[in-house]
């Protein structure tokens, strides 16, 4: 059974935009300067370009989900000062990380995931919303805890229902203003 209360950070232990953008830029840069020579080197040894694209899909996996559930950060979690946390404040399990990673990537939903940051309470992104994550300075600490609940967001026509931490003090939702709605269910 899933543990039903969560924890949540002060807002300024929480990474915002410049942070997470900082890291992406970091780690896919990193992942792509090292992706080009694997695939000079797969490619000249004579592999099939599919094993080559294999090759770099495990690499890209191995680095951007693998590293975030070890206490080893990537390099853009390393020079950023932030790591990847569950709604418990727990280490991401492999599945979770495995799941934002494919977001990140087999999706085109990288300007609304980080558009959604900017109005977001916890500052999570749409994939951490979905994955119920928090991306928090390294070391940063829980200010509280409380049960966790089931809004349901309204994005460019669609319906989403995510699992957040529930907390105190007034419901005033800045999302209202931008054409996304929040209405809290379950808490």
């Amino acid at each position: 059974m899933l543990d039903e209360t969560g924890v949540y950070y002060a807002t300024e232990d929480m990474a915002g935009l410049g942070r997470r953008v900082f890291v992406l830029a970091v780690d896919v840069g990193l992942v792509f300067l090292v992706s080009v020579a694997v695939v000079g080197i797969g490619l000249e040894a004579g592999l099939t370009p599919l094993a080559v694209n294999a090759a770099v899909f495990l690499l890209a996996w191995s680095y951007l989900a693998g590293l975030k559930v070890t206490k080893l950060p990537t390099l853009g979690y390393r020079l950023a000062r932030v790591q990847l946390v569950d709604l418990q404040g727990n280490r991401v399990s492999l599945w979770r990380s495995t799941c934002r990673f494919l977001f990140l990537f087999l999706t085109l939903g990288n300007c609304v995931d980080l558009l959604l940051l900017s109005h977001d309470r916890n500052r999570q992104t749409l994939r951490d919303k979905l994955l119920g994550t928090y991306v928090v300075r390294r070391g940063a600490v829980p200010i509280g805890s409380g049960p966790i609940s089931y809004p349901t967001y309204f994005v460019g026509g669609l319906s989403f229902v995510f699992s957040e931490v529930a907390r105190p003090g007034p419901t005033v939702d800045a999302r209202k203003g931008s054409g996304a709605t929040s209405s809290a269910s379950g808490s």
